[in-house]
């Protein structure tokens, strides 16, 4: 569902950098899904919002680049998968400038 999803943004392209499947635009990625966790999504937040997101339940900072307010969403449920699509969009929004 996620990966449908991201590559039906216009000029988004899937890449294995790493062996996991990241989402581009401009050759920036916008969008992370692990290959063997694929309830997961790893996604840029607008700086603004970070840290009220990880109040949430199933988001939390993402190792390494969370410092840079990248955050990871487990979906779990259609609620929590609206989340991610939607953040899914507020990232390739931020990365498509």
């Amino acid at each position: 569902m996620i990966q449908t999803y991201c590559l039906e943004f216009p000029g988004a392209t899937e890449d294995y950098p790493w062996g996991d499947i990241v989402y581009k635009i401009k050759g920036k990625i916008f969008a992370g899904v692990d290959k063997t966790m694929q309830l997961q999504v790893t996604v840029k937040t607008d700086p603004m919002d970070t840290e009220s997101l990880l109040l949430h339940r199933s988001i939390k900072r993402a190792r390494y680049v969370g410092r840079f307010g990248w955050v990871i969403v487990t979906v779990e449920d259609t609620p929590t998968l609206d989340l991610a699509c939607g953040l899914v969009e507020v990232s390739y929004g931020l990365l498509k400038k």
